[in-house]
């Protein structure tokens, strides 16, 4: 998807380089919106627009609005929630590249600049980059948010066959966007509850279908924990309730947003891929094997988010690094030694989750000690949990399901 510039924004036709606007979307966060308005204006690419959403404050965020004229352009409007300010944002805007910007994060100067670089190659519909953690005062935790750069490419037909949440995304701030994409798949549906806090997950599944995803591997702004975060501030139970609860919905949304597009998909297979009901399956197997109050390590690419406390168990990394995941062995020999370090330990179980099955095919001779010195209590498409104090059941190095039909793949 190549950058054309859009036929309602006049100042686009003006200049060869492509206009970009930063649309910051705010809801009772005054305490952090200056910030995020300065780091809007502090961008060092140009042409630039800034678009301040409020959506319905009832704090001091629309004084703090006022004292930015004429720099900004202020949308102020009732409460309607994210895709609601979202869509109020892209239909006042006129850049060729949106980036949409949580009140509470912030963008270094450089992100524009280095994002609008990658839209000059055809076919690029989003460019994602990971977001330093801060906590509430501004201070660097050491986090990213993704932990790991996500992944880019052409994810088209994985999103057509397998639906939402199958491709891993930066957060709402870490995105830029093709405006000529957004102006095909938006408004946002605003009737959709699911959408009132986590309508960018409908960009992000949309993204792939329309062009190539590209991702910059360093951090290109800050992602604010404070505890009021909309969605960071849930549990992981609470998480997990809610993309559940959304999901159906977001199907029907996707899948008519897909269909107006051309595209007929198949909705109802959609459910089978679904990583939030495979991670939910997961989580019921763990909760079934592994008892309350013992640890396990878990080999996940810390894609799940899991907290160190898991509903009565406590969750450690395969290599922890300065408290955070270290990430895979270099090779097979280091994961041999660390798993003989993990029973030294006294942790009894190690659960190996899908997105890390790779993991069995480059770490062979890992695999077989794994068998040889552990047993296998469960087996399927979503997880493996060993028993690292059991020895082997079987003789032939095949996991043993825990229970009849436990193993699916």
């Amino acid at each position: 998807m190549t950058i054309q510039f859009r036929q309602h924004g006049q100042r686009a036709q003006n200049t060869a380089r492509p206009w970009a606007s930063v649309i910051v979307n705010n809801y009772n966060y005054g305490r952090f919106l200056p910030h995020a308005i300065d780091s809007a204006l502090a961008q060092a690419y140009r042409p630039l627009e800034v678009i301040v959403v409020d959506d319905g404050s009832t704090d001091d965020s629309r004084d703090i609005i006022s004292r930015y004229l004429p720099r900004i352009q202020p949308v102020l409007k009732s409460n309607g929630g994210q895709a609601s300010a979202l869509n109020a944002g892209f239909a006042a805007s006129h850049g060729d590249v949106v980036l949409f910007l949580d009140a509470d994060d912030v963008l270094f100067p450089s992100a524009v600049s280095n994002a609008v670089a990658f839209f000059s190659e055809a076919g690029t519909s989003k460019v994602q980059w990971p977001l330093a953690v801060v906590d509430q005062a501004g201070n660097h935790t050491g986090e990213r948010r993704p932990s790991q750069p996500p992944p880019e490419g052409d994810f088209r037909q994985q999103v057509l066959e397998r639906g939402p949440s199958n491709v891993p995304s930066a957060p709402t701030s870490g995105n830029a966007w093709c405006a000529s994409f957004l102006e095909r798949v938006m408004p946002i549906p605003e009737d959709i509850p699911y959408y009132r806090s986590c309508a960018d997950e409908y960009l992000y599944t949309l993204a792939p279908v329309f062009g190539q995803v590209r991702t910059l591997p360093q951090p290109q702004g800050c992602y604010r924990i404070h505890g009021g975060n909309v969605y960071s501030s849930r549990s992981f139970q609470q998480k997990l309730e809610l993309e559940l609860a959304g999901y159906d919905s977001q199907c029907r949304a996707i899948g008519a947003t897909l269909v107006r597009n051309g595209m007929e998909v198949d909705t109802a297979s959609w459910k089978r891929h679904s990583w939030f009901h495979r991670l939910d399956r997961a989580v019921t197997d763990i909760l079934r094997v592994v008892p309350e109050g013992q640890d396990f390590v878990l080999i996940d690419g810390n894609t799940w988010a899991a907290p160190r406390e898991f509903m009565g168990r406590t969750v450690r990394s395969f290599i922890e690094m300065d408290g955070e995941d270290g990430g895979p062995p270099a090779e097979d020999e280091l994961a041999i030694a660390r798993v003989k370090v993990i029973r030294e330990s006294q942790t009894r179980f190690l659960v190996l989750a899908w997105p890390c099955f790779w993991w069995l095919d480059e770490y062979p001779r890992w695999k077989q000690f794994l068998h040889d010195t552990g047993r296998c209590l469960l087996s399927n498409d979503a997880l493996m949990i060993f028993d690292l104090r059991q020895p082997s059941a079987t003789r032939s190095g095949e996991c043993a399901a825990a229970t009849a039909g436990d193993r699916h793949g």
